[in-house]
C-alpha cells in the first residue's frame, strides 16, 4: 500500500496552482471517501477524480455554500452561530467580493484567521490536518482560489512552500 501512496506522489509532478487545486481536491477525496469495509479504493480511483476536478473546479460552490449556511453554525469551530449576529469569513481574500465566498465563522475563528490563507492558518497556525477541514469547506476554497488567481493571471505560478508542505501531509494516507 505503501508503493501505491508513493506512486501518486511521484508521478504527480505540481508545477502550478493549475495542477495543484484539483490535485489537492482529489487527495482529500481519496482519503476521505472509502469502501463500506473503511478501506481505500484503488489508485485509479485518484487519477480519475484529479480529471474530473479539472472542470468541476471552475464551478459555481453554490450547493456547499447553502449547506454550510443552512447549519448556522461556524465553518471551522462548528460552534452554533446567530445567523443575525454571526460573521462571515472571506474564504479566499475581499479580493473575491461576492457572497458566494462567504462562509458563516464565529468571531473568534474570524479574527484568528485574518487576512491569512486558509490553508496556512488551518494547518500551520492552528497545527490541524487538511483532512480535518470540512470538506464543503475545502471545495469553496479551491473553487474561490482558483477563480482569483485566475483573475490575477497567477494559475501558472508554482504553489508556494507551504502549500506543497500541506499536500504532503496525505503522503501517508495509505500507510
Amino acid at each position: 500500500m505503501i508503493v501505491e501512496s508513493n506512486k501518486i506522489l511521484e508521478v504527480d509532478i505540481i508545477s502550478s496552482y493549475d495542477e495543484y487545486l484539483p490535485k489537492l481536491f482529489s487527495l482529500y477525496l481519496y482519503d476521505k471517501i472509502r469502501k463500506p469495509t473503511g478501506e481505500l479504493y484503488g489508485i485509479g480511483f485518484y487519477f480519475k477524480k484529479t480529471i474530473q476536478n479539472r472542470d468541476w473546479i471552475k464551478t459555481s460552490p453554490s450547493s456547499s455554500m447553502a449547506r454550510l449556511r443552512n447549519a448556522n453554525r461556524c465553518v471551522y469551530c462548528d460552534i452554533d452561530i446567530d445567523v443575525k449576529f454571526g460573521v462571515g469569513d472571506h474564504i479566499v481574500g475581499k479580493e473575491l467580493d461576492d457572497i458566494r465566498w462567504l462562509v458563516p465563522c464565529c468571531k473568534i475563528c474570524n479574527s484568528s484567521k485574518g487576512n491569512r490563507d486558509l490553508l496556512y492558518w488551518w494547518c500551520f497556525m492552528k497545527k490541524k490536518k487538511i483532512i480535518d477541514l470540512k470538506k464543503d469547506v475545502l471545495a469553496i476554497y479551491i473553487r474561490g482560489k482558483y477563480k482569483l488567481l485566475e483573475q490575477q493571471k497567477r494559475l501558472g505560478e508554482k504553489p508556494t512552500k507551504d502549500h506543497i508542505e500541506i499536500i504532503g501531509q496525505f503522503s501517508g494516507i495509505m500507510k
